[in-house]
């Protein structure tokens, strides 16, 4: 009996998107926080951010920028209106659309 799975094997020489990078279908999400999160002490997109989509763009995937909080957090109150200025001016600097 064989058994296959959709998922890719972690011993494959092929990474398990490096056909999907070819051909993208669809643009790559990014979406930054506009509160602090447990990784990072800064509401604006990390240098992580800038190097994930300067890569995408370089092999031609495009990269939609998204605010999911742009008045106030259910969690934690409400957002000064600069902090999500900057986010969005930090995504259209990565070439965010």
């Amino acid at each position: 009996m064989t058994i296959t799975s959709p998922l890719p094997s972690p011993f494959s020489s092929t990474p398990p998107h490096s056909s999907s990078l070819k051909s993208p279908s669809s643009p790559l999400p990014l979406m930054p926080s506009p509160k602090p999160t447990p990784t990072s002490s800064s509401p604006t997109p990390s240098p992580f951010f800038f190097h994930v989509t300067a890569h995408a763009l370089a092999t031609g995937i495009p990269v939609c920028g998204y605010i999911s909080i742009t008045i106030a957090c259910p969690y934690t109150g409400p957002v000064p209106s600069c902090t999500i200025a900057d986010i969005a001016h930090a995504l259209l600097d990565m070439s965010c659309y």
